[in-house]
Parts: C-alpha cells; sequence; structure tokens
C-alpha cells in the first residue's frame, strides 16, 4: 500500500525516482525488470497456458459478482483469450494480455494513451484505473514484469449499490480474477 500511496503522491513517477529521493535500500526486493520499485511485482502469476479466460472464474465467484451465467470466450483486439459476460445490471469482459501484455511499467507508461489514468493495488499487485466514466471504468493490471490482466466493466441500470461505482466493481472483479490464475 506504500508503493501506491508514493505513486498517487507523485513520488515516483512510470521511469523512476523523482526529484531528490533515494532508491530502496540494497535489502528491499528487486523488481523483476529493474525498473520501478512501486510497480515490482514479488509474487508474479502467469496467464501464458490460459487459452479460455472465462474458466478464470469459478460457478461460486461468478454467483458472487451477480453474474451466474457462464462467460462468452472471445479474443481481444491482438489475438489474446478474452471472455465477456453481460446481466441486465452490468456487463464485464476479462482480457489477458501475454504476448502483447507487459507489466506494471507498461500500464504506467502508456497512461498518456489514457482518459482518467489513476494508478491503483488490487492485492499486491500494481494497477491501473483507465477511461473511467459515471458507468464505465477499466481496470489494468499488471501481474507480471509481462503479463497484464484487464477488466472492462459497464454499469447498466438495477444491480446493487456497489455496482454503481464502476471503478470499484472492476476492481472488485479484478480480485476475483487475481484468485484464479496460478
Amino acid at each position: 500500500m506504500a508503493a501506491t500511496s508514493l505513486v498517487a503522491a507523485g513520488g515516483i513517477s512510470a521511469c523512476g525516482l523523482t526529484g531528490g529521493e533515494q532508491p530502496a535500500p540494497e535489502s528491499s526486493p528487486e523488481p523483476q525488470g529493474g525498473g520501478d520499485p512501486a510497480l515490482a511485482v514479488e509474487q508474479p502469476k502467469t496467464v501464458a497456458a490460459v487459452t479460455d479466460a472465462c474458466q478464470l472464474l469459478t460457478p461460486e465467484q461468478l454467483s458472487t459478482l451477480g453474474a451466474e451465467n457462464n462467460g462468452e470466450a472471445d479474443t481481444t483486439t491482438f489475438g489474446e483469450p478474452k471472455c465477456n459476460w453481460s446481466t441486465d445490471a452490468f456487463a464485464f469482459s476479462v482480457g489477458l494480455y501475454v504476448k502483447t501484455g507487459g507489466g506494471a511499467e507498461q500500464i504506467y507508461r502508456s497512461a498518456d494513451n489514457h482518459d482518467n489514468f489513476a494508478p491503483a493495488r488490487i492485492g499486491e499487485y500494481p494497477a491501473a484505473r483507465v477511461n473511467a466514466q459515471s458507468s464505465t471504468c477499466s481496470v489494468e493490471v499488471g501481474i507480471s514484469d509481462s503479463e497484464s490482466v484487464t477488466i472492462d466493466y459497464t454499469k447498466y441500470s438495477g444491480g446493487t449499490p456497489e455496482m454503481a461505482d464502476a471503478c470499484g466493481y472492476a476492481e472488485k472483479i479484478a480480485t476475483e480474477v487475481l484468485n484464479g490464475i496460478p
């Protein structure tokens, strides 16, 4: 959480330390790519072997999220696994980025390509809320130095009050997805 606070406060940029800050002591774990320590993934996950993104959420997790139906397998614009779920209250997709991804450092380097970029953390993983509007939000999560997962969420009408917070609910979905990644 401290790393997120530093990023949000502007103490760390996507390219490294700013101003007169000192680098982390040598006893701190090194980030995988040797880059920004705030964007390090200490316990990387991989989705390289996942061919069906719909399998990342169990029926129990889907029920918790209010999406009791099965997802529809799809591919991202880059041809990587993706899954779409839709209910009367909301829709979301989970996109996996292995070949075209990049971890958190890549996500943060592309901040200027998004509207409303806001650093975040999903558990121990560096993330960002991007392109947030009143009823939509995307959450990109760096799960290793070369892979990421993106949750795209859109709120319709109805559902629970929690679902109305587009980015908050996208982060809740991301947490469930991370729990399903080995």
